[in-house]
């Protein structure tokens, strides 16, 4: 191990018996380590990287009683008279300064806030201009603040992990210098969909948010390392028709100025993925991908950033919608060496291999309906038992439960050996009937 990501705990677990410290701090830092996951970090990151004995000796160094850091948690707001008071609520015991910039609010959102802001020294309320721009709303939001850290939150969104354990990893995170550069992605959780997204950063001037929607932080334009912190925040799906339409206005506009960055692009296609045509869809991510546009997609043609297997994924979703099936069967192999392990591409292969799968019942039932009544059956060795035994598989395997459910009872009756009562989705709704009759 000649390098090593010194927030990686399988790390320190290796050289914990080399680590100068007693064993309650050891088993302290082990336990900050198990909230901290740097596995989307990679070797570029090389100022994340430290040869063994420096490892050793940034650990050793540790101190026994470790500076305390603050927080600004930091809004921007605009008519949130239903959510702010619950989102402040919910960060009340981990910051250390409340920074709402108002971007003109015209409902209660003030008056909430004022009010609890008579109650509450920790909370600041300024206010701005808006200009179609969330990054200049959110850097200057930033600039206001003071603390050692930044939790950026949205006034529907509410801090929902342990408030101590949260400090302890902030207190510890704030030790190492070497992280003034990266930013930290925690767990979002809103409604019925989870992901990550950059919520927490050091309070480093230089870095900025840029893009006027689905900003993101940067570097002179450069996009940052991230590492994942375990704590959650909750929030709520208020998507609208006339929201989507304003963002990818401020999509359009962000695309331009930031033409080689494929974020702006993905969120482009997430957020139209059902009005953009099949052709115009494709033409954009192959703008973001291909190397050479007049080539096919290949492993050596595709450049690989943040979000490619982002692009790759709705692309492949979208040509299983279109029915563009030789393009998905190819894309999908590019897309699996690239990305082996990715659960999406995973997902697609079982998603596409289902539906072939139904559609060959459904054919099938087709096609047996078709001579159903038209059989010979002189002289045969299987009975008609047997022929409907048949038409209730095929009536199970297309959803028609209802009258598979209708000719099971009678077969049951006739012959509770017959072979279709080996299928165990058979035998669960003879054992479901039995139930609803006791």
């Amino acid at each position: 191990m000649d390098y090593l990501m010194f927030l990686d705990d399988n790390c320190f677990k290796y050289f914990y018996t080399k680590i100068n410290l007693n064993s309650s701090k050891k088993k302290q830092i082990k336990n900050l380590l198990s909230y901290i996951d740097v596995s989307s970090l990679v070797p570029e990151n090389s100022f994340l990287f430290i040869n063994e004995l420096d490892y050793i000796r940034k650990f050793n160094s540790y101190p026994d009683v470790i500076k305390k850091s603050t927080l600004s948690v930091v809004y921007i707001v605009k008519n949130e008279e239903y959510y702010i008071e619950h989102s402040i609520l919910s960060i009340s015991e981990i910051a250390d300064e409340i920074i709402i910039v108002d971007t003109g609010s015209t409902d209660n959102t003030l008056k909430i806030l004022n009010g609890i802001k008579a109650n509450n020294s920790k909370l600041k309320v300024f206010h701005t201009q808006w200009n179609d721009d969330f990054s200049e709303a959110r850097n200057y939001a930033n600039s206001l603040a003071s603390s050692d850290w930044i939790l950026t939150l949205d006034a529907d969104e509410s801090f929902n992990s342990n408030s101590e354990i949260f400090k302890k990893v902030l207190d510890f995170l704030n030790y190492f210098n070497e992280l003034k550069n990266i930013v930290f992605n925690l767990k979002i959780n809103r409604t019925n969909n989870t992901y990550t997204a950059v919520k927490l950063k050091k309070n480093n001037p230089d870095i900025k948010y840029i893009g006027k929607v689905h900003e993101i932080y940067a570097i002179d334009n450069g996009l940052l390392p991230f590492v994942y912190l375990d704590f959650e925040i909750t929030s709520f799906d208020r998507v609208s028709k006339s929201k989507i339409k304003y963002y990818t206005k401020l999509l359009n506009e962000t695309i331009k100025e930031y033409p080689d960055h494929q974020r702006w692009r993905f969120f482009y296609l997430r957020d139209n993925f059902s009005t953009l045509d099949y052709r115009n869809f494709e033409e954009i991510v192959e703008k973001s991908l291909k190397v050479n546009t007049n080539d096919k997609f290949s492993i050596e043609n595709i450049r690989i950033g943040e979000y490619t297997s982002n692009l790759l994924t709705l692309l492949l979703y979208k040509s299983l919608m279109h029915t563009t099936l030789d393009q998905f069967q190819h894309l999908l192999n590019v897309s699996k060496h690239l990305f082996p392990s990715n659960s999406d591409f995973i997902f697609l292969e079982y998603f596409y291999y289902i539906g072939g799968i139904q559609d060959d019942y459904n054919n099938l039932l087709n096609n047996f309906l078709g001579i159903y009544n038209n059989m010979n059956k002189t002289n045969t060795l299987f009975d008609q038992k047997y022929l409907d035994g048949i038409l209730v598989n095929l009536l199970v395997f297309n959803g028609y439960i209802d009258k598979a459910r209708i000719i099971i009872d009678d077969l049951y009756k006739l012959d509770p050996e017959l072979f279709i009562f080996k299928n165990p989705l058979i035998q669960y709704l003879i054992d479901k009937d039995k139930d609803v009759n006791l």
